[in-house]
């Protein structure tokens, strides 16, 4: 399969930083402030995962992995960058269904910019 370069080029520098290489397609989404962005990788059919990054340094991204029996035991999973909820926050919504649950799953998280996830109710994802 061919694989394709995400990459962020400073304005006033020139330098080009390659953030990920990706099979499928990405969805990119600046932080409020600009120094953060989260990024979905649309992986495969059957997954999807998300990467915290800063545009500030050149420190590695963070995979935000909302660890669960949902995410462990189904074959299809879907972790997606919703929005920002601030400049320090993301909303973070997983989906999915396998054996673990055949009729799907759905929950959402904010996750920080440490990476650190927490678990939020339906209601206050909307």
């Amino acid at each position: 399969s061919v694989q394709h370069s995400l990459a962020l080029k400073d304005p006033r520098t020139g330098k080009t930083r390659r953030l990920l290489l990706f099979n499928r397609h990405v969805d990119f989404i600046w932080a409020p402030n600009g120094n953060s962005f989260v990024i979905t990788d649309w992986y495969g059919s059957d997954f999807a995962r998300v990467w915290l990054g800063s545009s500030k340094d050149a420190s590695p991204l963070k995979e935000l992995d909302p660890s669960s029996p949902e995410t462990k035991h189904n074959h299809h999973v879907y972790v997606e960058a919703l929005r920002w909820q601030d400049s320090r926050t993301v909303l973070l919504k997983v989906t999915g269904y396998g054996d673990h649950d055949p009729n799907g799953f759905e929950k959402y998280y904010e996750a920080d910019l440490a990476g650190q996830l927490r678990s939020v109710k339906q209601s206050l994802a909307k």
